[in-house]
């Protein structure tokens, strides 16, 4: 009976490789992440681009960069995310020799969103570092697990969707962080050049990072009420404007040197009662979130996509309550409440431009 109670030879060995396995992979997580992660966002790309068919936008951005380099300034008109900083890689990419035109297009979105994926995951290790966290093997994991559904959450069929301005939101948050933990006049200078770069490549990060920042110092002032927080906030804030005036500059330079001008969106007066814009705004909310997460609701579909998204929702729950019961046992509570204040800020945008492109 006793020889019948202990393990087999091969599940000794078995459990022995696991072992040996596991440390492995914890202490090559990085390691890892760093070249698999850009295989995975590759596939994504390639995928992406070859089902969905060539973006008449990259193309003409393409082209327009290629009559400059020729000495051709005619006029051009880009909206308010301008890839103009972008415009030189096309210019090189394009005069690569021995690839059809598609071929440099995708070439293009492979640099870009494989920069991106790489920019992101060092930009969070140091965000936690900062911070006094290590990453470990559930961060590499996670960054793995984000290069995975890279394709759902990313436009990566071409270069010209948001990849490097993703990065560039990234890079301002961590600049703001580093300000709120060792305020002084080299990291606001810092965080208002490079702030006013990436504003003046993607307007959104202003609502999204910056509004975030400017929540979280609100909400810290309202919570410690000293002198010295309302001082650090109102200097986190003050500089934030400041790389918003610089966004402005940098546009009226582009303008003034360049034959270009860009699209602003046009401002739509309310129509009916409050009590009707109100009803219409919050229905327009409810929709934008069913978009964010992947349903919907307000269309006709069948059973089995219906409890599909509801499945969706539901794991969505699970996870933010799970990030939650851990933030209150965490040491970077601050980190979290920033990042929190960002993504409600996004969510704020997004719900606001949906509502807006509805009416």
């Amino acid at each position: 009976m006793s020889s019948g109670r202990c393990p087999s030879r091969p599940c000794i060995l078995a459990l022995r490789m696991w072992k040996v396995t596991r440390v492995w992979l914890a202490d090559h997580a990085r390691l890892i992440t760093y070249t698999v992660g850009p295989v995975l966002v590759t596939v994504w790309t390639v995928l992406r681009h070859w089902t969905n068919g060539v973006n008449f936008d990259v193309v003409g951005q393409v082209g327009v960069a290629d009559q400059w380099a020729h000495g051709l300034h005619d006029g051009a008109q880009l909206g308010a995310t301008n890839y103009l900083l972008k415009m030189p890689m096309y210019t090189v990419v394009n005069h690569l020799g021995g690839l059809s035109p598609h071929l440099k297009l995708l070439v293009l979105a492979l640099l870009f969103n494989i920069t991106t994926f790489v920019l992101l995951v060092f930009l969070f290790e140091k965000l936690l570092r900062l911070y006094g966290v290590r990453p470990g093997a559930p961060f590499y994991l996670a960054m793995l697990w984000l290069a995975s559904i890279s394709g759902r959450v990313w436009w990566l069929d071409y270069a010209n969707s948001r990849n490097l301005e993703t990065a560039g939101g990234v890079l301002v948050l961590y600049l703001a962080c580093r300000f709120l933990k060792l305020p002084g006049w080299r990291p606001a200078a810092w965080l208002i050049t490079v702030g006013g770069v990436v504003f003046f490549a993607d307007q959104l990060q202003i609502y999204s990072i910056a509004a975030g920042l400017v929540l979280y110092a609100a909400l810290c002032v309202l919570r410690r009420r000293n002198r010295e927080q309302l001082t650090v906030s109102t200097a986190l804030v003050g500089s934030l404007a400041g790389a918003i005036i610089f966004d402005k500059i940098l546009h009226s330079l582009a303008t003034s040197l360049l034959p270009i001008s860009f699209l602003t969106a046009p401002t739509i007066a309310p129509t009916g009662s409050l009590l009707h814009t109100l009803a219409g705004t919050l229905k327009g909310i409810a929709v934008s979130t069913a978009r964010i997460f992947d349903a919907s609701f307000y269309a006709s579909g069948s059973a089995p996509n219906l409890a599909r998204e509801l499945l969706n929702m539901a794991t969505l729950l699970a996870v933010v309550g799970v990030v939650v019961y851990y933030w209150r046992r965490s040491r970077s509570r601050s980190l979290a409440a920033i990042c929190l204040c960002c993504i409600i800020t996004t969510y704020g945008a997004y719900a606001a431009a949906t509502r807006r492109c509805s009416r």
